[in-house]
């Protein structure tokens, strides 16, 4: 485990207050203990905001949580395999690392057969030592209902601390357009702060990165899996939520952006790329 100290030298460089570095770091374990055991790396693929970070961009935004989508029935990854497997986790990184990882919560969302989705949380002490209180968590969403389209790329972990080299694991992932169709059926459904910054950050400085018709491809075939309803962009701009997006931009964004653009900044641009890509 690192020392203390080089979370507190990031914190002073970055702005980024420690607590929010120190899950970064305690992220990265996590995913390596999910991508060395044996069932879950054959059976989970790992998605949306915190993805970008540790597979593709590693001076992207800092997140909290970790979305996975099965790529197994549950009849051969189902709740109990899962479970056992998160403990075995926990354990193994702790012998690994010195981070003390235990699997708080697990408990099952949806029980559609087929259609199961799970939430975990993992508590954990870090370099920080934090033991009063509430322990901070690291949560973990595992679906069945969702599809993935595109074949996953396998990617190593981007691990940006000093223990680099004892903290390695190839990722399977979501390719980046289905990231991106998936933030786009996801925005019509709940509008998050995050996926609308995700959203703008991909279509506006890695649009040269991305296939404009797998997007619209993927995307429709979500919105008709999941059965929800787009007519054109003005669905992802309806007044009442861009207001409402105007007074949560900042207190969301803060945490875990450096500098974050204006909320109007990203909307006037979203605009515009949505546009052209749909």
């Amino acid at each position: 485990m690192i020392p203390l100290a080089e979370l507190k030298i990031k914190s002073e460089q970055s702005k980024i207050d420690i607590s929010v570095l120190e899950r970064d770091y305690v992220i990265s374990w996590v995913l390596k203990g999910v991508f060395d055991d044996v069932l879950l790396k054959e059976g989970l693929v790992f998605k949306g905001g915190t993805a970008l970070r540790k597979v593709y961009f590693c001076d992207y935004r800092f997140s909290e949580d970790l979305d996975f989508t099965t790529i197994k029935p549950s009849t051969e990854l189902g709740e109990r395999q899962i479970r056992e497997s998160l403990k075995d986790m926990c354990t193994k990184v702790y012998t690994q690392s010195g981070i003390e990882l235990t699997l708080a919560d697990f408990r099952q969302t949806r029980d559609e057969l087929g259609e199961e989705a799970f939430l975990g949380k993992i508590q954990y002490v870090g370099p920080r030592g934090h033991r009063v209180g509430s322990p901070p968590r690291v949560k973990l969403d595992i679906t069945f209902y969702e599809q993935v389209i595109l074949p996953p790329n396998r990617s190593p972990l981007i691990h940006s601390y000093s223990d680099a080299v004892d903290c390695q694991v190839v990722i399977t992932t979501y390719k980046l357009e289905e990231i991106v169709a998936e933030k786009l059926r996801s925005i019509l459904q709940r509008q998050r702060s995050r996926d609308i910054y995700d959203l703008w950050y991909l279509l506006k400085f890695h649009k040269g990165r991305l296939s404009t018709s797998v997007i619209q491809e993927v995307f429709q075939k979500k919105c008709t899996y999941k059965k929800v309803r787009f007519q054109s962009t003005d669905d992802f701009f309806k007044p009442e939520l861009v207001e409402s997006h105007k007074h949560a931009w900042e207190p969301s964004m803060k945490r875990q952006v450096i500098d974050p653009p204006s909320f109007s900044e990203v909307e006037r641009d979203l605009r515009v790329l949505l546009d052209e890509l749909l």
